[in-house]
């Protein structure tokens, strides 16, 4: 990851110079936090980000680029994301990572219209496994995104909530309840998997959390692995 935030020309030069001494070839060239960016940055934007990453190391870099298929978290119209992503294909991206969207209808919706606009970068779905309750609550509201019913059903099914009218506020049950969300959860991903992959995504992108274990036995039971 390199963020247009915190960086100027000089320090990203030497940055991405040891990433190439390490055997890193592969960037996600981003904007940040645009509540940080400052207007006298050198990089106020990832196309400007990515132009420079091309003029100073040419084809040294796969350079993968951020996509919102909801719409920009600034609340910008989803004209606006498509505008930005063509000045990012323009720029020299290799392809696209979208932000976590778990509404497939979206989904599909935003992938026609950048087609439609001429960008033909390869387009590689990002998604968080579900597996935790809270971190599945708070990446949600995080990223402001759409849920659908399924998942919430998922998550109301083994609500963790303490009860304060209770003598014993707190659920006896919760255990039983982080097992079956896990098992839910699991499976939950694995469908959404195969439904990106019909919509002819280029790739999966998972948000593995340092999670070997589950990221592992996501790839093995949705086929990923030995997909083409």
């Amino acid at each position: 990851h390199l963020p247009c935030v915190g960086n100027i020309k000089e320090s990203a030069s030497r940055q991405l110079q040891a990433y190439l001494d390490h055997g890193i070839r592969h960037i996600l060239a981003l904007r940040g936090d645009s509540s940080s960016l400052r207007a006298d940055s050198e990089f106020p934007s990832a196309p400007a980000l990515v132009d420079f990453i091309r003029r100073e190391f040419g084809g040294a870099f796969t350079i993968a680029v951020a996509g919102a298929p909801e719409g920009l978290p600034d609340s910008r119209p989803l004209e606006a994301e498509i505008e930005l992503l063509k000045r990012k294909q323009d720029s020299g991206a290799d392809y696209i990572i979208t932000r976590l969207c778990w509404d497939i209808d979206a989904f599909r919706y935003w992938l026609d219209a950048i087609r439609a606009s001429g960008i033909q970068l390869p387009v590689e779905a990002g998604i968080l496994p579900i597996l935790d309750q809270a971190e599945t609550v708070g990446e949600v509201l995080s990223h402001s995104s759409a849920i659908p019913k399924s998942l919430c059903r998922i998550i109301a099914k083994n609500w963790i909530l303490p009860n304060p009218f209770v003598k014993d506020p707190f659920d006896a049950d919760v255990e039983r309840k982080k097992a079956d969300f896990r098992k839910a959860g699991l499976e939950y991903t694995i469908n959404q998997i195969h439904a990106y992959q019909a919509c002819g995504v280029g790739g999966i992108h998972l948000r593995t959390r340092n999670r070997y274990e589950d990221a592992a036995l996501i790839v093995r039971e949705s086929g990923i692995r030995n997909a083409p």
